[in-house]
């Protein structure tokens, strides 16, 4: 095994940062001085093992980015080697590269079913052991890089699941689930992502009309919730001081218009029940902010007449 003269000086002589850390495994000395002279030219770090026992060893002491792995070793050989590193290693790819004189057809695929990526014979031209390395090390640092990439994918998964679970509690707590369920009323809400924008809520006034208010806002998951939370702080904070239907819409209205995009919308049905006087109070709009009013009365039950938007805003203030 022979090698050209280096047209560049060794890495440590030029100043620079080793291009990896290869370990040489090979029971020949002058195999081994020659493998770590081309290769320290060739800008990497060399450690070097004479037997099996001794690679696998230094394996432990400090991963390599690459083996170089003689077959044929006193006491461990080197099949018995990289099985053994294989075994130690299962969740990290260390590319092994086997040159042996033993090129035999079952010697190639002994070495490759004990775990070596590639082999090569002896003699070997070091042009093409040189780009061999190099495209071990292009393999090793893509899987690296989507080693690193799916690492930050799973926190980012579960630092959302945490996220996630936060706003749902916050948004039960919002929306009162918590609360006693009105008797008279029964919904029914299967979101497509953990929660939504899609809202049933359910109070009394002072007087004991009933409210209820059915929400659906643009989108699904977190973004469909924050958008009703507004609308929902609205609609307790005005039920509970008794205001009317048209009330409560034109606030609704006027939050929507100054905290939502304009590719956001939220669709509503309001409905104040009274049965003290047997009127209902309904209010329906869908695709932008509630403007318009639709009033519809239950059998036996009169309607009441529903406040004007001059009326509604002088309540407001």
């Amino acid at each position: 095994m022979s090698f050209p003269s280096p047209e560049r000086e060794p890495a440590s002589a030029a100043g620079r940062a080793p291009a990896g850390r290869i370990l040489v495994a090979d029971d020949k000395p002058e195999n081994v001085l020659l493998l770590k002279a081309y290769l320290t030219r060739e800008g990497y770090e060399v450690v070097t093992a004479h037997d099996g026992l001794e690679a696998v060893r230094s394996c432990q002491e400090s991963l390599p980015d690459l083996v170089i792995m003689d077959a044929a070793m006193p006491g461990m050989n080197g099949f018995e080697a990289t099985r053994e590193i294989r075994r130690l290693y299962p969740d990290k790819w260390i590319p092994i590269l086997f040159l042996s004189a033993y090129a035999s057809d079952e010697n190639q695929a002994r070495g490759l079913g004990a775990g070596g990526d590639d082999y090569l014979a002896k003699p070997v031209n070091l042009a093409i052991l040189s780009e061999k390395i190099k495209a071990m090390r292009r393999i090793a640092d893509m899987q690296t890089r989507i080693i690193d990439y799916a690492a930050r994918l799973q926190d980012s998964i579960e630092q959302d699941q945490i996220d996630q679970n936060l706003a749902k509690h916050l948004l039960e707590r919002i929306i009162r689930t918590h609360e006693t369920a009105e008797e008279t009323v029964h919904s029914w809400v299967s979101p497509a992502a953990n929660f939504s924008g899609d809202v049933v809520i359910t109070t009394r006034g002072p007087s004991g009309a009933l409210y209820v208010m059915l929400v659906d806002a643009t989108g699904h998951g977190l973004a469909a919730a924050i958008s009703v939370l507004p609308v929902i702080e609205a609609f307790y904070r005005l039920t509970e001081r008794g205001f009317s239907v048209s009330s409560i819409v034109q606030e609704l209205n006027r939050k929507i218009h100054n905290l939502m995009p304009r590719d956001r919308f939220v669709a509503a049905v309001i409905a104040s029940i009274d049965s003290a006087d047997r009127s209902i109070e309904l209010w329906r709009h869908s695709h932008g902010p509630f403007r318009q009013c639709h009033r519809r009365s239950a059998a036996g039950m009169a309607i009441r007449p529903s406040p004007t938007w001059r009326a509604a805003k002088q309540e407001l203030e």
